[in-house]
């Protein structure tokens, strides 16, 4: 049987191994300025390049603050516009 330290130090490491195998858990870029078109275009879509790829295929109809949002997001990661 595990004593308590010993038992909160194997927690905390499953926790951070966990934080760190599931890319949800992990930071990820702010997409709210395209809650709209995530909605619209991308539901169910998750995951930075993905909702990347899929914005950029509706690129054309994104509004002004999703689409510098697109930008920002394409500047930071050094993903460029087919």
């Amino acid at each position: 049987m595990l004593t308590s330290k010993r038992a909160i130090s194997t927690y905390i490491a499953a926790a951070a191994w966990l934080a760190l195998a599931n890319p949800v858990a992990a930071a990820e870029f702010d997409w709210k300025p395209c809650k709209a078109e995530l909605e619209k275009f991308c539901k169910g879509v998750t995951g930075d390049d993905k909702i990347w790829a899929c914005l950029e295929k509706n690129d054309e109809k994104l509004s002004k603050t999703c689409d510098a949002a697109h930008g920002k997001y394409e500047e930071q990661t050094g993903k460029k516009k087919r």
